[in-house]
């Protein structure tokens, strides 16, 4: 359960287990985090093995979300409210104004780069508007309605409306 919670911040309100299977192996632990159906393999001794979203709002077989009708749609947009987290070591790194910048690439890929501050800027480059890239790493895309959220290793990045 802790390991879903990081996926938000540390934030997640309803948090509770739907089902469990043991296994010799690794048992299988499904979880619901605020409406989303996440799913844990763990080890004998407690350690993650693997953990990914089963299901959510507005979701699909790959376990991304994808941009729905009304939802939060980054294309058009120029600014917005982000903040960014490391969720493994639970570290606030940015909180504040930024913008947005949309390109398409040649490879018929829509390419947005995301700059906080004076930081460098984040790219993240979708061609389906469900699986997303940012340099060689996958990034799962949570629409949420008035905030887009991506994760990627051990960061969260949520993008809100001005």
């Amino acid at each position: 359960m802790m390991a879903v919670n990081d996926n938000y911040g540390g934030n997640v309100r309803n948090l509770d287990i739907v089902s469990s299977e043991f296994s010799q192996a690794n048992s299988e632990v499904v979880i619901n985090a605020d409406g989303e159906r996440w799913r844990c393999l763990v080890s004998d001794d407690g350690q993650v093995q693997e953990l990914t979203v089963q299901e959510s709002q507005g979701s699909n077989d790959s376990g991304y979300s994808s941009h729905s009708g009304g939802g939060f749609d980054l294309s058009g947009r120029t600014s917005g409210h982000c903040k960014l987290t490391n969720v493994q070591r639970g570290q606030q790194i940015y909180n504040g104004r930024c913008t947005i910048t949309q390109t398409s690439s040649k490879h018929s890929s829509m390419i947005f780069e995301i700059k906080m501050g004076s930081a460098d800027s984040f790219l993240f480059a979708t061609s389906d508007g469900r699986n997303w890239m940012s340099g060689p790493e996958k990034v799962r895309f949570e629409d949420r309605g008035h905030t887009g959220i991506f994760l990627w290793s051990d960061f969260r990045l949520e993008v809100d409306d001005d």
